[in-house]
């Protein structure tokens, strides 16, 4: 059952990122059959909700700290968005649910764009993959994962994974600003690896810095998301409120 259940689950991942690509206009992995099999074998092993079931989700994020040293944040409200197959919005509302501008917060943005990443990872077979060793040869196999339209940093990134398909650390950098190492940790569910801690190693030309990214999760609907994400050094606290999942959502969103 379980071997069944695992073939199962890699053939709905393929067809997600088959769903995507097609939406995309471009097939991950330049049509490389055994970087995707590699990319549908990492996904069976890492959860997101996305290769789960989960169709749409609206979360509120918020910032206590920022909202004491910007009590203009008091009255509006950081809102994520996500839809299939992989469509991404990060707003501000006023607490009527309407849409909201400051320009002078914009850049809470970057924090809401940079933590949806953590609330719905792209799945790995929906990515614009590069093999940069073998995938079949002994040892820890690494991928560059090209970067999507919404990442922050428009880097690559260079992923790698122990033998049973987790990746355990990613690296990127942007030449001459800075560079990223980052070592991956995680607890297991149901067989299934839930990131629960980053350890980031970040170095510029004014020299080095170590910081620790923690997750903490509630069970939204069958789907794992984080309640809390803590950014260490200095200490930041996302917390993220009224989920609401597979109720739908207006493609108008996404696009104004």
């Amino acid at each position: 059952m379980r071997a069944k259940h695992r073939a199962l689950l890699i053939t709905a991942v393929l067809g997600l990122a088959q769903c995507w690509s097609q939406s995309a206009g471009a097939l991950q992995a330049a049509g490389n059959a055994a970087t995707a099999a590699f990319l549908a074998n990492v996904d069976h092993k890492v959860y997101t909700p996305a290769t789960r079931g989960l169709r749409s989700l609206r979360a509120v994020m918020r910032n206590a700290k920022a909202e004491e040293a910007f009590p203009e944040l008091r009255g509006i409200r950081i809102v994520l968005y996500w839809k299939v197959p992989d469509r991404r919005r990060v707003r501000f509302e006023a607490l009527d649910g309407k849409a909201a501008r400051s320009s002078s917060l914009d850049f809470f943005l970057n924090d809401g764009i940079d933590m949806l990443g953590y609330v719905v990872p792209t799945p790995f077979a929906m990515r614009r993959a590069e093999a940069v060793s073998s995938l079949r040869a002994p040892g820890h196999p690494q991928l560059k994962i090209l970067p999507e339209p919404w990442d922050i940093v428009q880097e690559p990134r260079i992923f790698t994974f122990d033998k049973d398909y987790l990746p355990v650390q990613s690296q990127t950098a942007m030449p001459g600003m800075f560079s990223h190492t980052d070592i991956l940790e995680y607890e297991f569910r149901g067989g299934q690896a839930l990131l629960r801690r980053v350890n980031r190693t970040s170095t510029t030309d004014m020299g080095g810095s170590n910081s620790v990214i923690r997750l903490h999760y509630t069970t939204v609907d069958r789907f794992w998301l984080p309640s809390q994400i803590t950014v260490e050094q200095p200490t930041t606290i996302f917390l993220f409120e009224q989920y609401e999942v597979n109720r739908g959502l207006d493609d108008r969103i996404f696009t104004q």
